[in-house]
């Protein structure tokens, strides 16, 4: 409870501190308390300081692990895509191949059709169908393309921010271990070294 108090008391000599460069209370016993009013000032801003940074970026991680997952699955179905529309492709040309009877081309198997007009018929829409099939592949191909490009760099600025999270998370323990710091200053303080502290805070 002793310490607690005392935390409570660096808290507002914190927010009554003169600026940097003012005058420091006058020592006191061994230890100068203006010395370790300026310690337990620093790590508890520190420490502060550390814990509002984490939290504020808490909103941005997750918007950006957001970001990063959304654009994988977009790059996913955009390959999935392009997969099966290759494939489709894929059949088409060995149906038009197939066009062909015992080696002969489509050309000369036309002309050995029984029904060469039907044949023909056929023939066209099978070039009309593989012509589409390109445009297709073409477009699904920019798009599975564009697709990852932006999941990459979803993914490098995601990458990015959990390095600055980490970065931040380490703070955040130095601080907390700044705090720790602080209590066992706090607890050595003597009952004369306490009231200095308190005066400090008041004024």
């Amino acid at each position: 409870m002793r310490c607690f108090c005392a935390l409570a008391l660096v808290a507002a000599a914190v927010s009554a501190a003169p600026p940097p460069g003012g005058p420091t209370p006058p020592p006191s016993g061994d230890r100068s308390v203006g010395a370790l009013l300026t310690r337990l000032r620093t790590l508890y801003r520190q420490a502060d300081a550390a814990t509002r940074e984490y939290e504020a970026a808490g909103p941005v991680l997750r918007r950006q692990r957001a970001a990063a997952d959304r654009t994988a699955e977009e790059l996913a179905v955009a390959r999935t895509a392009l997969a099966r529309s290759r494939d489709e492709a894929g059949a088409l040309a060995r149906e038009q191949y197939r066009g062909g009877v015992g080696g002969l081309s489509p050309a000369v198997t036309l002309l050995l059709a029984a029904d060469p007009e039907g044949a023909l018929r056929r023939q066209h829409e099978l070039e009309r169908e593989a012509a589409r099939r390109v445009g297709a592949l073409s477009r699904l191909a920019s798009s599975a393309a564009r697709a990852e490009v932006v999941a990459r760099g979803a993914r490098v600025a995601l990458d990015a921010q959990l390095t600055l999270a980490d970065r931040r998370d380490r703070r955040r323990e130095a601080a907390r271990r700044g705090l720790d710091e602080v209590e066992r200053l706090l607890a050595g303080l003597s009952e004369r070294e306490l009231a200095a502290l308190r005066a400090s805070g008041r004024g």
